[in-house]
């Protein structure tokens, strides 16, 4: 798909960047399905978490 291609220009230009494919939804993520948003941030914020633990230590 030409969306998805490029979609991954800006997910580049970030050394930890992905890009999450919400899968069997349509234009309203937050509610169709909301859990993959709810799921990637709460990897984010427990990688970050990760990361300024090794910073303090």
């Amino acid at each position: 798909m030409v969306w998805n291609e490029l979609q991954k220009e800006p997910v580049g230009k970030f050394h930890d960047g992905r890009q999450v494919i919400a899968e069997k939804s349509d234009h309203m993520i937050p509610f169709h399905p909301p859990e993959v948003i709810v799921q990637t941030v709460q990897e984010l914020v427990h990688a970050n978490d990760t990361k300024r633990s090794h910073i303090d230590e």
